[in-house]
């Protein structure tokens, strides 16, 4: 299972970051994955609404279908 976070500019960090832990809690002997998704490749740097930039590592065309989607909040 593929549970995916898209993330966007002026993403909030903390709908980014806690889920993305959390669900890496589960063991892995259930095949789960979470996976950060920015929109293309030309957007894979992400400043999130306090002003931290982080880099997704895929895009929809790394991970075309997802099982789960959680999408955060913004700040605007």
């Amino acid at each position: 299972m593929i549970i995916g976070i898209p993330v966007y500019q002026d993403v909030d960090l903390l709908d980014v970051t806690g889920p993305k832990e959390i669900f890496s809690w589960i063991p892995e002997k259930f095949g789960i994955t979470v996976e950060i998704i920015a929109d293309k490749a030309n957007n894979k740097c992400i400043k999130s609404r306090d002003g931290f930039t982080f880099t997704a590592p895929k895009t929809f065309e790394d991970i075309p279908k997802v099982d789960v989607l959680w999408v955060p909040g913004g700040g605007r």
